[in-house]
Order: C-alpha cells, then structure tokens, then sequence
C-alpha cells in the first residue's frame, strides 16, 4: 500500500513539472514576455514631474500585440477625474490600430495607479520595438452627457461648414488638407475605378489613424460619400488606403478642423518586442 502511494506521488510530481515545462514553451512560442525582474522593470520604466508610466509586459503575438502598462496620475477630486490609454507605433514610425482595451484604478500614497491592457493591429512587416505614449483625457461628471446608442452613427452632415476643410479633387497633386491643431493630410494620389473611387493619404500628425478616418468625398450636387472600409496601411510609404464608391463627376475632398489628443511625448517610452 505504502509503495504503491509512493509511485502515486511519484507521477503526480512529474507529471506537474511537465505541464509546467509545456506552459513556459507555449508562453515563449506565443512571444509573451512579462517582465519581472527588477532590472527590466527599471529599463521600462518613465517619470516626468508628478506622474509615472510603467509598462508590466507586452504579448507579441502573430497579428496582435498587447501592452499591458501602469500610468501614476496626481489624485484628483471629484467631479474631476481622467481616462487613460496609449498610443502604440512602431519603429518606422506607424501607428497601430486599436482593438480593445480595459483598464482600472487604485489609489497609492495620495496619487492614483491606471492599470491599462490594450491590444493593438500590428502592422505589416517586422518591428523590434513599439514606441508606448499615454493618451490622457480630463473628465468632468458634472458636466457628462453621454448620448450614444452604442451604434456608429454619420455624424458628417452635423459638422459645421466652418469646420470643414475642401478641396476640389482637379488633377493636381499633393491635395493638403490643415486638420488644424492635430496635424496635415496629403492625398498622394487618386484612382477613379468603375466600382470605387480610391485614395491614397499620407497624415503627418499626432493621430494619424483618427485624421485618416475623418476624410470623405462630396460630389458637385452636394452629396456626400463615405468610406465603406477602414483604411489600410501600406508601411513602406507611410501611406494609407481608403475606399469610397465610385464618383463620377467632379468631387471634393473634404476632412474637418480635428481637437488634438493630450499625448504625453515625454512619457513615451520603447518597448522591446525580441
């Protein structure tokens, strides 16, 4: 009985060392790297005046990477309060798309700790590092009316004329479109194909996947055409698709005056994918 126990335990013991063993191979395979020791963590680590950006690890995986990061904040009184997020670029200078992103907060010594996972579209092509800036929205309860249905809704016709910025598509290249305080779009080129009409934009700005997304077409009657896909990066031009229906006559092409995000540049901080 005693023997047989023992051969019992015996299994057991080696049996959990392998599932042990197969769960770091998986997690290396998967390009999940957390970082735990104290040397690294100081290496991904950021301060500027009173708030502190700490990123916790990244999961490099086949078309999505994720970062999950901490960003030390000045308490705030209520009703004030701040919503936090990243941008994400990579090191030719793109900038990922989002795709989800959750987040939390706990209070630590009169300051409050942004617990942030995002996970971002990566782009063609192989990147060794992706550049982390916070993204910091102020909020006021107070003053919050949130009236959305939770749909996409087009909000093109209720943006204000004077907010608009036009150009006749005439043939000559680049168009430049002023976004104002968030930056420039260049229309490098047209195609007019029979089933669509198709862009090719260049944004030099803050946000360059926003200023991209706020781009349509107007026609000379005063209709409107909208993107039917999101925009595609082609990272080699630095240089964005977007589709449209097809228009026959001549069009504009319209963005509008766009309120820059709060990027902090000075807590931007390089994260090792390798």
């Amino acid at each position: 009985m005693i023997i047989i126990q023992r051969r019992t335990t015996t299994l057991i013991v080696i049996t959990s060392l392998f599932l042990a063993f197969l769960f770091i191979h998986t997690s290396s395979a998967n390009g999940i790297n957390v970082f735990k020791d104290e040397t690294s963590s100081n290496q991904l680590t950021k301060a500027h005046e009173e708030s502190k950006v700490s990123v916790k690890g990244v999961s490099n995986k086949t078309e999505i990477a994720e970062i999950k990061a901490d960003l030390t904040r000045p308490m705030l009184k209520y009703p004030k309060t701040e919503i936090i997020s990243f941008q994400a670029w990579d090191d030719s200078g793109n900038m990922l798309a989002p795709t989800d992103s959750e987040s939390s907060s706990r209070s630590k010594n009169n300051k409050i700790v942004h617990q942030v996972k995002m996970s971002f579209e990566k782009n063609l092509g192989k990147t060794e590092y992706l550049t982390i800036k916070p993204v910091i929205k102020k909020v006021n309860f107070e003053k919050m009316d949130d009236k959305s249905s939770g749909k996409e809704v087009n909000t093109v016709g209720k943006i204000p004329v004077d907010q608009r910025v036009s150009k006749m598509a005439n043939g000559d290249l680049p168009i430049v479109l002023d976004q104002g305080e968030m930056g420039k779009v260049y229309i490098a080129d047209i195609e007019r194909l029979s089933n669509k009409t198709v862009i090719h934009v260049q944004a030099k700005g803050i946000d360059p996947i926003q200023q991209v997304n706020e781009i349509w077409l107007q026609d000379q009657s005063g209709k409107d055409y909208l993107r039917y896909s999101k925009p595609k990066l082609n990272p080699e031009k630095n240089e964005y698709t977007i589709e449209f229906p097809s228009v026959d006559n001549k069009f504009k092409v319209i963005t509008t005056q766009l309120e820059a995000p709060n990027v902090f540049e000075d807590l931007a901080i390089k994260v090792p994918l390798n």
